[in-house]
């Protein structure tokens, strides 16, 4: 019989590693991210056809809310912020734990059910939101 690395019925054997060809292998194109298309989500990276239609996919999906939204000012910033969190600081958005990398991250997400904002932060998005108009009606500032 020949060399362990022959196949038998052109299988490789278990614990062999295949040659590389001369042929050239079309490299996969990298997923897009919401880093690059804020209609990409935050944890699973599936574009939508729009950005309401990725929130409605994220909350169903993920269980994400955009907590205090009638405060919410800037949308778009909010989600670009969210998106550079992850996909290049590598932190979680809930614990802040820092991951080797964006897909590392994401999957401590779905796995710990961190898809979403910790709000105990909210000097953090303080910039995304504007929360002066649920104060002026307030019975103690009158």
């Amino acid at each position: 019989m020949g060399d362990l690395s022959e196949s038998v019925n052109g299988e490789i054997p278990e614990g062999t590693i295949e040659a590389e060809s001369d042929s050239v292998v079309p490299a996969k194109k990298p997923r897009m991210t919401a880093l690059e298309n804020l209609r990409c989500c935050l944890f699973c990276n599936q574009e939508c056809g729009g950005i309401k239609k990725c929130i409605d996919h994220m909350r169903k999906q993920h269980s994400f809310t955009i907590l205090d939204i009638d405060c919410l000012t800037d949308l778009k910033g909010l989600l670009t912020y969210l998106a550079a969190r992850i996909h290049e600081g590598y932190l979680c958005l809930h614990c802040s734990k820092q991951h080797r990398d964006a897909t590392r991250c994401q999957q401590h997400m779905l796995d710990k059910s961190h898809c979403m904002i910790n709000m105990e932060d909210e000097d953090e998005y303080l910039d995304y939101y504007d929360f002066s108009k649920t104060y002026k009606n307030h019975p103690l500032l009158i």
